[in-house]
């Protein structure tokens, strides 16, 4: 199953990597106000049960296959991305 954004006209779903001890991205809505400056690599600000995190855009996606809710992006760090290469590793 899959969740869509209605009327998505472009990225607007960032997989993010967590520091956590899993392997696996999570999906979070980029809000309309940061859409222009998300791009794969940043680091993005995320509440993730209940707990403000930083994480890395591993990708971007229009469809997400979370069935409920996305919570969204809170912020995009003003600091230096990680590149491709990097992500790859």
């Amino acid at each position: 199953m899959y969740a869509h954004v209605p009327g998505s006209g472009g990225l607007v779903i960032a997989r993010v990597l967590l520091p956590l001890p899993i392997d696996q991205t999570f999906d979070f809505l980029i809000p309309k106000e940061l859409e222009k400056e998300i791009a794969l690599g940043k680091r993005v600000r995320v509440c993730f049960r209940e707990t403000k995190r930083w994480g890395i855009v591993a990708a971007l996606v229009t469809q997400s296959e979370h069935e409920g809710q996305l919570e969204s992006v809170l912020e995009i760090s003003k600091g230096p991305s990680f590149s491709k290469e990097t992500l790859a590793f």
